[in-house]
């Protein structure tokens, strides 16, 4: 559609600010800002970091929700005809030649990097297309014509080796391989070759496009520093397009448009950076000894790099709750550092310690920083890492100690176990594993009303589980765990036979970024599920569960099971007294009393038991057990019938590894219950901690964060990250959300703004401020009767 006529289309708010801010680059050019690395005059820089990367960040992400990449879709659907007669490696080869011949390369004033995408307000003719087209605007790649998917870390370390060219030799080099034989699966073969080749040769041609129109935009400009900054970044861009990266910002400048082309031209969510302090590191310290490159203007041009990231993803993070169309849409971005080296030496370096200020500088809910923590990590490195946790800025810790022995027990040797990185919500992935990890969630306290039903709904009546015997046939409570572990075994039974069907598609330029590239051969593009993560969702609620009935029904005798079982159906109406003695008067998860410890015990090991059990049975998938909910626990909830702890029907289970709300007591006992959980079987998962800001204040408050993750590390503990926000603070945002635009939280694996958040999440991380809050009485009705 013409430019005039999009134009002419009523404004809305959100039109009017993008149209408003989409001139920012220019009037970046009259800010009077330096180029990207201004000389230095009398010891001081000539421009402000923060000035600068303010101006980039918002140029990246001022880009309203309802805007789309409109360029790429229209391209695809011509290509689904055009290429309709070609094999399917030849088609999709072809179809990321045109893209990357045919989308715009935009290019602000303000840009270091190059790489930006063309995101449109639609028209309303625009949007009818989109209505036809929906898959174009919000699918990994172009399902059944172009291959992609989400969630992987490519070995972005040979990239920067070998650089584009190098990969298209690997490539070729591979066909040469197959020889004069032919047969259909090496025809298949071949042809799925010649499409990697004309991929990765169409984004060289790409980043060629890319740096003649800043070049353009350099002739054109009356600013010198604005031309040279352009200059600069032309030169950069046009290098790598077909060298490898000899420079520290030319390693950035690969990586940043590599990434950009499998995110957002082919389409894909959390493609992860990985381990950037490890394979960035060879090109910093060369541009640092040589004097190419000083620190400060390293860590301007990390920033950018995260920064542009979040291109496309949108303004909500939460995936139920996004608007935006985009095949990335909703990303996050796990920037892993620190952790050993697969020689099991310290991988901090000068680099980590530059991610750290980088980041501050980026302010914005993405990247995320992994902290892989180990004993013996440098002191001022974990300190610093402490100040960005306590300060609200999206990092965390993981324990090494307990994710590299869980790796190696699933078969991969130490050296490649000890590489590890972070992807998508606490997945862990090993950088270049096409493998990858699946994920299967599991109700727990949805097994336990299973269990005490005879395997039948509560809800609807129909019989979802094996038959187990009817609530009058538990004799005793270790008949009601075997109908537990039964009914766990058959769910997990059904989840190994989903992932034994599952299928992973890559993009083909990222074919050469995998290990296994050359040994798989034709087959390479379908990946079969190899690892799956069995997360058990509502752990505290099946736990609390199971004390309240082997406490009022096998103990007290207060209640026989099958008249639990019908109150829960009709969700406690007229039992309230019962209620309050379920949930007030029986011991819960959240508490050191060596009861509510040793269930917890019993549950996590029963889990892995099971696990590991129907693992057993499997000689293609290894399953691994962990207790990460993500936001399910929310969802679940709202399937699942009213539970023995007193939880009412529909409402969210239980977090992660938090007691519910309401249950827990200090945090150090927390803590410590959390941690009989048998995290040294999981390497995925971990659970966001709340705590008050004021207890944390000053060196003191560092020291105090320092020891609550040591020690409950120490215990085998695997995760933790923080919300450091009272709950006066959450309530006054939700009553006045203007005044707390910029307050950032951690929601599980991700951050977000916290009024951005939809009224149920919001209300899910007050809940577990309740969870730290000593027990007080509750007189909550059903809410049926609310």
């Amino acid at each position: 559609m013409a430019e005039e006529e999009r134009t002419s289309e009523p404004d809305s708010p959100n039109r009017r600010e993008f149209l408003r801010r989409s001139a920012l680059g220019t009037a970046v050019a009259g800010l009077g800002l330096g180029g990207a690395f201004a000389a230095e005059e009398s010891g001081k820089r000539r421009f402000d970091r923060a000035d600068e990367i303010n101006a980039i960040r918002e140029a990246y992400l001022a880009v309203p929700d309802e805007a789309v990449f409109l360029e790429r879709a229209r391209v695809l659907l011509e290509c689904h005809e055009k290429y309709a007669h070609l094999s399917s490696g030849l088609r999709q080869g072809k179809t990321v030649d045109e893209l990357c011949d045919r989308i715009t390369p935009i290019v602000n004033p303000c840009d270091i990097l190059l790489g930006r995408i063309l995101e449109e307000v639609p028209s309303a003719q625009d949007e009818l297309f989109i209505k036809d087209n929906p898959r174009l605007f919000v699918s990994p790649g172009d399902p059944g014509r172009l291959d992609s998917t989400s969630i992987y870390i490519p070995d972005w370390a040979q990239l920067l080796r070998l650089g584009i060219t190098g990969l298209v030799r690997e490539v070729e080099a591979s066909g040469e391989a197959d020889g004069r034989v032919v047969d259909e699966k090496v025809r298949i073969h071949r042809d799925y070759l010649q499409g990697v080749r004309l991929s990765l040769m169409a984004i060289s041609r790409l980043m060629n496009r890319y740096a003649d129109r800043a070049d353009q935009l350099a002739g054109e400009t009356a600013d010198s520093q604005v031309a040279a900054r352009l200059s600069e970044a032309a030169a950069t861009c046009r290098k790598v397009s077909s060298s490898p990266p000899a420079t520290f910002r030319e390693a950035l400048q690969l990586f940043s448009f590599f990434h950009t082309v499998l995110s957002c031209i082919i389409g894909g969510r959390n493609v992860t950076p990985g381990r950037m302090d490890q394979y960035l590191l060879p090109c910093y310290q060369r541009d640092i000894a040589t004097g190419v490159i000083t620190r400060s203007e390293a860590v301007v041009l990390l920033a950018v790099a995260m920064i542009r990231l979040s291109q496309l993803t949108g303004n909500i993070a939460v995936d139920f709750d996004s608007t935006k169309r985009s095949p990335n849409r909703y990303s996050h971005h796990y920037v892993t550092l620190a952790g050993r080296t697969p020689d099991g030496a310290s991988g901090v370096n000068e680099l980590s310690f530059a991610f750290l200020e980088a980041i501050r500088l980026v302010d914005y809910r993405e990247p995320s920083l992994c902290i892989r923590w180990f004993e013996g990590i440098d002191e001022e490195f974990w300190r610093e890492a402490l100040r960005l946790m306590r300060d609200r800025i999206p990092s965390f810790a993981y324990n090494d100690h307990v994710v590299v022995p869980t790796l190696v027990r699933c078969g991969m040797p130490e050296r490649q176990a000890l590489d590890y990185a972070h992807c998508a919500c606490l997945i862990c992935f090993l950088p270049g594993d096409g493998v990858g990890s699946a994920r299967a969630n599991h109700n727990l306290p949805r097994y336990v009303l299973l269990a005490i039903n005879g395997g039948r709904d509560l809800l609807s009546g129909e019989q979802k589980g094996p038959a187990t015997p009817a609530p009058d046939a538990l004799r005793d409570f270790d008949d009601l765990v075997d109908a537990v572990r039964t009914q766990a075994r058959v769910g997990l039974e059904k989840a190994l036979e989903r992932h034994a069907t599952q299928v992973k598609r890559y993009p083909l330029p990222v074919w050469p970024l995998f290990a296994e590239h050359l040994q798989t051969g034709y087959r390479y593009w379908e990946h079969k599920t190899k690892h799956a993560d069995q997360q058990c969702i509502g752990v505290a609620t099946g736990v609390d569960s199971l004390l309240a009935i082997r406490e009022l029904v096998y103990r007290r005798k207060t209640v026989t099971l099958a008249k639990l079982v019908s109150i829960l159906k009709d969700n406690f109406r007229g039992h309230e007294p019962l209620r309050q003695s379920l949930l007030h008067q029986t011991p819960s998860y959240g508490s050191d009393d060596e009861e509510v410890l040793e269930m917890i015990r019993l549950v996590g090991d029963m889990w892995a038991e099971e696990v590991n059990r129907v693992g057993a049975n499997s000689k293609e998938i290894k399953v691994r057990p962990g207790f990460h909910s993500w936001l399910y626990n929310i969802q679940m909830g709202k399937q699942t019938a009213a539970t023995p702890d007193g939880r009412f029907d529909g409402e969210p289970l239980s977090s992660d590894h938090l007691p519910s709300p309401g249950k827990g007591r200090a945090p150090t006992e927390m803590l410590n219950a959390m941690a009989r959980l048998p995290h040294r079987q999981s390497c995925s998962g971990g659970t966001t901690f709340r705590l008050s800001r004021s207890h944390f204040d000053g060196e003191n408050g560092l020291d105090l964060l320092s020891s609550l993750i040591r020690t409950y590390f120490a215990q085998g503990g695997l995760q933790l990250h923080f919300v450091f926000a009272d709950t006066a603070t959450l309530q006054d945002a939700i009553n006045y959300p203007e005044r707390y635009e910029d307050l950032l939280v951690r929601v599980t694996g991700f951050s977000e703004y916290f009024v951005r958040l939809s009224p149920e999440v919001q209300q899910e991380i007050l809940r577990r401020e309740l969870a730290c809050a000593v027990d007080q009485p509750t007189t909550d009705t059903p809410r049926e009767e609310r």
